[in-house]
């Protein structure tokens, strides 16, 4: 389960995430980004999915432009991973839930998933070759 707390200063950051020996999930968001509440959603039915206890934070960047600019926040949403204190993976963009409860899975085992992707999902792969066999 996945308790959302929002990052109000620097100094909360660095004691909930920075000094943190916990896995932490770090949502960074702005106003604009129409999609955030519902990839929030997700991450947090990823560490329900998981059955394991999850911490994650939602950063606002407009609020904290120096943090954002910090960690090299350029969209959003952007999710950033961070294990002891450090970040080990970020990604930007949507993601659906299989996506996100891997890389959470991944990060909980200690080995975030940098496999390297052809740019084309494993959904989108089947959905060609479904069309080209009819």
């Amino acid at each position: 389960m996945s308790d959302w707390i929002d990052i109000r200063d620097e100094a909360a950051f660095a004691r909930l995430v920075m000094d943190s020996r916990a896995p932490m999930v770090v949502a960074f968001e702005n106003e604009a980004c129409t999609g955030c509440h519902e990839h929030r959603a997700r991450l947090s039915a990823a560490w329900r999915l998981l059955g394991r206890p999850g911490r994650s934070v939602r950063v606002d960047a407009d609020r904290l432009p120096d943090l954002a600019s910090r960690f090299r926040i350029v969209g959003f949403p952007t999710v950033a991973l961070f294990s002891g204190g450090q970040p080990v993976e970020r990604f930007l963009g949507w993601r659906n839930q299989a996506s996100l409860t891997r890389r959470i899975a991944g990060l909980l085992d200690g080995v975030p998933d940098r496999r390297r992707r052809s740019g084309v999902s494993s959904s989108r792969q089947g959905a060609r070759r479904s069309r080209g066999a009819a």
